[in-house]
């Protein structure tokens, strides 16, 4: 599978068990969808199958290092449009996605973001 992404591994664990577990969530993502990730790693594989799939992904980790190359690699995969990334706590993230908006506020707007 060809796919765009830079990581540096110094920092960030990996769990060559999940990848199956990944690989065939993915496999049931269709267009449209919503995917609310809260333990992303760095993701290499979610821009490319996002790309792909045309979800829209929430997604999450508490590794700000994680959360950096996350980002690194929606912008590598030009699907900036489709992640919302977040630095937070899973529970502190789960309670901002089911807080409900503002009117005109968007959640970006309402929560920390790591840059």
């Amino acid at each position: 599978m060809e796919q765009n992404s830079s990581l540096t591994t110094a920092g960030i664990l990996w769990n060559s068990r999940l990848e199956h577990e990944h690989i065939r969530l993915v496999s049931r993502f269709g267009v449209g969808d919503i995917i609310c990730d809260m333990f992303v790693w760095h993701s290499d594989l979610l821009p490319f199958q996002l790309r792909k799939k045309g979800c829209t992904v929430y997604a999450n980790d508490l590794n700000p290092d994680s959360v950096r190359y996350l980002k690194i690699n929606v912008d590598i995969n030009k699907v900036e449009y489709r992640v919302h990334a977040y630095n937070l706590d899973a529970r502190a993230f789960v309670s901002v996605l089911m807080t409900p908006p503002v009117t005109g506020t968007k959640l970006e707007d309402v929560v920390p973001i790591s840059n």
